[in-house]
């Protein structure tokens, strides 16, 4: 989870945005950074394969080898099985946290998803994301103003590609 500021087409500045805390416990899930409870550690997409791994073992749910967790969590989830709404509210409920912070403070027009689980799960709890986001912004507006789009290359750099595809919705 990173952000990139562009102007004219050119980066102006590179953060990473996946490193400020959601859950300041010490329990909560160790970051590639080192630290503990980053978006990162608790939305990026390796975080909630492990989570979903970690939960449906100690549910007794048994996913086969062949299947990707995070599909297997999407297929519960239409089938409405309460352990995968349990786990896309965590993340819906994380996101709009994350991303209703972002917005206030810069009033960003676009967030650019990239990779396959946003791909397959952003159309699935997109709602629930803008309307939790509604009760934690400064102006509820902007949560509906706010365009979800895709990297236009996501095995490239998705950032970069992010950046991209804000200065071509200027034009």
């Amino acid at each position: 989870i990173g952000l990139r500021f562009c102007q004219d087409g050119k980066i102006l500045a590179e953060s990473e945005g996946g490193h400020i805390p959601l859950d300041p416990s010490p329990f909560a899930p160790r970051c590639g950074c080192g630290a503990r409870g980053c978006a990162e550690s608790i939305l990026g997409g390796k975080a909630l394969q492990r989570r979903i791994i970690n939960e449906t073992a100690a549910l007794g749910i048994n996913i086969p080898k062949d299947i990707n967790p995070c599909k297997a969590l999407d297929n519960a989830y239409k089938g409405r099985e309460s352990w995968a709404i349990s786990i896309y509210d965590l993340i819906s409920t994380g996101m709009a946290a994350f991303l209703a912070n972002k917005i206030n403070l810069l009033q960003i027009p676009a967030v650019v998803w990239k990779g396959s689980f946003a791909k397959n799960a952003l159309p699935l709890i997109e709602p629930d994301i803008r309307t939790k986001m509604r009760g934690k912004l400064f102006d509820p507006s902007w949560a509906g103003e706010v365009k979800f789009l895709f990297s236009p290359k996501p095995d490239e750099d998705g950032l970069i590609g992010a950046a991209k595809l804000f200065e071509s919705l200027k034009k």
